[in-house]
C-alpha cells in the first residue's frame, strides 16, 4: 500500500466537494452544505485564496483531506 499527503490542486475541487458532502451527510447535515466544485475552485485557486486543502491518496486513489482557512476578527484583534 502507498499512501501519499499532497497539496490540492486544480482538478481536484469535485473530490474534495464529493468528501465535504459525504461529511456532511454524516453528520446528518446534508441539507445545510451548499459547496460546489466551482465555490471550492474559487475558494482554493483565486486571486486570494481563502481555503488550503491537501488531499491524501492511498494507492493513487483520494482517501481523505484536510482543508483550512484563517479567520481573523477586527472587533477583538485576534484569530
Amino acid at each position: 500500500m502507498t499512501v501519499k499527503i499532497r497539496m490540492a490542486q486544480p482538478g481536484d475541487e469535485a473530490e474534495l466537494t464529493a468528501m465535504v458532502r459525504e461529511l456532511a451527510e454524516f453528520e446528518h447535515a446534508a441539507d445545510q452544505c451548499t459547496l460546489t466544485p466551482e465555490l471550492l475552485t474559487t475558494a482554493l485557486f483565486g486571486d486570494s485564496p481563502t481555503v488550503w486543502a491537501h488531499l491524501a491518496e492511498v494507492d493513487g486513489k483520494p482517501a481523505g483531506c484536510a482543508l483550512w482557512y484563517r479567520t481573523f476578527s477586527s472587533w477583538d484583534g485576534v484569530a
